[in-house]
């Protein structure tokens, strides 16, 4: 009897990490079908199925390749959820995935449903693999609770995928040095093409790599710094496993000799890459190189993607040897020691929503720190953004950093006596990064001395900041009543707002319980916290008015900062308010 055959999409991060599942599918018994390689005609087949047109182009491949599999009579078809991928020596304590990577698995369910459209069931174990023991358990999991493997066959199949996956590293950074050294000898130009594991695909990367070596030249990937150390001091937070290796190659290249250059190869709608190329640009910049980006995408004419590497390898043959440095290292930023920066010094704290910045003030107080929080972003806000940030990063990032710069440039404060505090999330979302984004943003407005400090309670973004130690202990209880205090205040107003027996009544209401808990959370005081907002749901309730019906309620969803800010939603929130909404 054949065994049954699993299909795998070629895509995404399977070209990562195809030796493992390929490895652990063959073991457990059963037979593995790839779909096609990428192709015009695949990517058009699933485009009626993509639900996002301004996601990456190699996310819509996926759908084309899910297509192709339901044609090739697989039993079944694995997409896993891999948060966080398997890490090497180099690599950084957290090695998330890509977010559409880790994530399209939902998209494909959402979008195509091969349960529902062929009866095919679509795997989607959630595996992370930069622990290996959590990894086994997840693996062993799906293997004999999905699949009905015995035991003891799962566990071996996992021992020899994971060894497979570490060889097939191994010999990809073993066969780059190789490639480097035969390049040496023959005193051939070498570029490394730097970019994300799907990269490789001949199609999404529109065969680069055989323009180069048409050229003449030697290609090698970012494989060969998989295990090299990064410290970039510049980078309070580098979390994702593909973007640190694209700056583990930035330094790597930085410090070989001139026959060696850097080219990053980016898909548009990479959120994370418009900080990480700034970097890598900086990183090769302080060694006399330089970075050319290439954006890649769904374009049908590459022409010019072509035309501007033939310029690049003639340049670099005809130009003298770049100017040494020992590091190679991006331009650092200004740690605060217990000399420069003192507890009376002001931390000023961008404007979030209504509901919680005004808390923050005496939260920071308690944690031992004077906390000034901006005023909401506005249309001059978003200009200064615009100006000292990188264009392509995120709204809320363009609105940080411009009210941020705005304040700066007000001749308000002591540029001596001030520090900027921005949160660190150390999840997926470019948010991580923000910190970077603003000291970037200070060096470009020549105000690189103001210190920016990390606000969270982990070391590892803390840490590089020793001289700003929060009390977080001493403020922990107080800082979750005080969030639950604005939750619950904001649901009373979104409640009461459309049905408020006079106008501006909800919003007064809002203002007055706001200032009203100021106090208390200053003296940490929980019960009188307890009590004003007993009395708050009281006045609340006091304020609707019983002859209008119960309103419509509508969920705002999104990203934080867009779904609470004001400004940043063009007031949309007041909006539906304003129809008569919940």
């Amino acid at each position: 009897m054949p065994a049954p055959v699993i299909g795998i999409p070629r895509a995404l991060g399977f070209y990562e990490n195809f030796p493992f599942w390929r490895t652990l599918l063959t073991r457990a018994g059963f037979a593995v079908r790839l779909s096609a390689h990428s192709n015009h005609d695949l990517a058009a087949a699933g485009l009626h199925t993509v639900m996002s047109d301004n996601i990456c182009y190699p996310a819509k491949l996926m759908n084309g390749h899910i297509l192709d599999l339901l044609s090739k009579n697989v039993s079944r078809i694995l997409l896993p959820h891999i948060v966080r991928e398997r890490k090497t020596p180099g690599d950084p304590g957290s090695a998330f995935n890509c977010p559409v990577v880790a994530g399209y698995a939902d998209v494909v369910r959402s979008a195509i449903n091969p349960q529902k459209r062929n009866a095919i069931p679509l795997d989607t174990p959630a595996v992370n693999l930069s622990d290996p023991v959590l990894a086994r358990r997840s693996i062993e999991d799906y293997l004999t609770k999905t699949l009905n493997v015995p035991a003891p066959r799962a566990r071996a199949a996992f021992n020899a995928a994971w060894t497979a996956q570490g060889q097939f590293q191994a010999e990809l950074a073993a066969r780059a040095r190789h490639l480097v050294e035969t390049a040496e000898a023959e005193n051939r130009l070498v570029l490394l093409l730097a970019g994300r594991p799907y990269h490789n695909d001949p199609l999404i990367q529109h065969k680069i790599a055989d323009a180069v070596t048409s050229l003449g030249a030697v290609v090698i990937t970012e494989d060969i710094a998989r295990e090299a150390p990064l410290d970039v001091p510049d980078l309070s937070s580098m979390q994702w496993c593909y973007t640190h290796r694209i700056l583990s190659a930035a330094r790597w290249v930085a410090a070989q000799g001139p026959a060696i250059h850097f080219v990053q190869l980016t898909s548009f709608g990479c959120g994370l890459d418009p900080f990480i190329t700034e970097t890598a640009s900086e990183i090769l910049n302080a060694a006399g190189k330089h970075l050319t980006l290439l954006k890649v995408d769904d374009v049908n004419n590459t022409g010019s993607l072509r035309l501007r590497l033939r310029s690049l390898v003639e340049s670099l043959r005809g130009q003298p040897p770049p100017r040494q440095a020992a590091a190679g290292q991006a331009a650092a930023h200004h740690p605060v020691t217990e000399n420069t920066f003192h507890p009376d010094h002001t931390i000023l704290v961008p404007f979030m929503s209504e509901f919680y910045s005004p808390l923050v003030e005496p939260l920071m107080r308690i944690a031992g720190y004077k906390v000034q929080t901006l005023p909401p972003p506005d249309a001059a806000a978003a200009e200064f953004g615009i100006q000292h940030a990188n264009n392509e990063v995120c709204y809320p990032a363009t609105l940080v950093v411009g009210s941020f710069i705005k304040a700066l440039a007000s001749n308000t404060y002591d540029h001596d006596k001030i520090a900027l505090g921005i949160t660190q999330t150390g999840g997926q979302c470019r948010a991580s990064s923000y910190i970077d984004i603003i000291r970037r943003a200070l060096r470009a407005a020549g105000l690189a001395h103001i210190p920016v400090l990390p606000i969270a309670a982990t070391e590892t973004t803390s840490a590089r900041q020793p001289a700003f130690k929060p009390n977080w202990r001493r403020a922990a209880t107080t800082f979750l009543a005080a969030l639950c205090y604005g939750d619950n205040l904001s649901q009373l107003h979104h409640a009461t707002a459309p049905r408020e027996k006079l106008p501006g009544q909800a919003a007064a209401l809002r203002d007055h319980y706001m200032a009203a808990v100021l106090p208390l959370v200053a003296a940490r005081d929980l019960d009188g916290m307890a009590r004003l907002l007993r009395q708050a749901a009281a006045d609340h309730a006091a304020a609707l008015d019983p002859a209008r019906p119960p309103a419509p309620k509508i969920g705002v969803v999104g990203e934080i900062y867009v779904k609470l800010n004001a400004f940043s939603q063009s007031n949309a929130v007041n909006w539906l308010i304003a129809q008569g909404v919940e």
